[in-house]
């Protein structure tokens, strides 16, 4: 584990010390604002919701959303208790507002990978290419301004997926028993 963490402790101090520009801090910092309290996606779910075509892909990603915050926030930051990246290595200096929740798995990367996961099963390309390339500069701005560990967003990438394949069981699950034949 030490080395997995000293790999992880490298690969942010060479973002910080080769790859930050004036450029990236504000690009990544307002991809970074996207994913906050998750008002951005739960704003896109309503969006879906409102028109009888998308509300099934709504509702899925509303599941989607919902399983990866409540995995990754609710669940797996308080068993591991990861220290943030530059609590545990000072020199490291973040780049947003620093978080009280534990470092592992990152949130932002779980919801914004579960809803472009799930965008790219549900929604038009058109629609879904652009979901999932912000939810990918989501998750990749979290490393840019030095909130999470790199093995933080991968594992929050593998629970976003997670999150995507469990809801769209669910809904078909849900659809099969005839509960949500109205609705979608």
């Amino acid at each position: 584990m030490k080395a997995i963490t000293q790999c992880d402790y490298e690969i942010l101090l060479y973002i910080q010390n080769h790859l930050r520009t004036p450029f990236g801090n504000g690009f990544f910092s307002f991809m970074t604002f996207l994913g906050e309290f998750g008002w951005f996606w739960i704003a896109l779910c309503v969006m879906l919701l409102v028109s009888k075509k998308t509300r099934r892909s709504g509702i899925v990603l509303l599941l989607a959303l919902f399983l990866s915050w409540s995995l990754g926030e609710g669940l797996l930051k308080h068993i591991f208790l990861r220290t943030r990246p530059y609590i545990a290595h000072p020199d490291l200096i973040p780049l947003a507002r620093r978080p009280r929740s534990s470092s592992f798995p990152s949130g932002h990367t779980a919801t914004a990978c579960a809803m472009g996961f799930t965008a790219l099963r549900e929604l038009r390309k058109r629609y879904s290419i652009p979901i999932f390339i912000i939810g990918l500069l989501v998750s990749l701005s979290r490393l840019y301004l030095g909130m999470h560990y790199p093995t933080d967003v991968i594992i929050g990438i593998l629970l976003g997926l997670f999150s995507c394949c469990l809801a769209e069981r669910l809904m078909w699950r849900l659809q099969d028993k005839s509960l949500l034949k109205h609705l979608a």
